[in-house]
């Protein structure tokens, strides 16, 4: 996934709030090549889910949820979420 649909996917979730009080949150991918959020098999378009393979729509899913906790949670420290799927 871009940054770009990255930040667009946190700006949407800070609109949907309705704060723009929330935590920072990283996602970082602990996956090995080619397994989970890095599976490279093609994928169908899923909704608005523009992720043009299997691991790249996972990650989609997993990213607008922590932008969505990011915009609930209020904190000052950085979040940095170790994730694998």
């Amino acid at each position: 996934m871009t940054h770009s649909h990255r930040s667009l996917t946190a700006a949407l979730a800070l609109l949907v709030s309705g704060s723009a009080l929330g935590a920072d949150l990283t996602i970082r991918n602990t996956n090995s090549p080619g397994a989970g959020f890095n599976n490279s098999t093609p994928a169908t378009l899923q909704g608005l889910n523009f992720g043009t393979t299997t691991g790249e729509q996972a990650l989609v899913i997993f990213d607008t949820a922590a932008a969505i906790w990011g915009a609930t949670i209020r904190s000052s420290v950085p979040i940095v979420i170790d994730s694998a799927f």
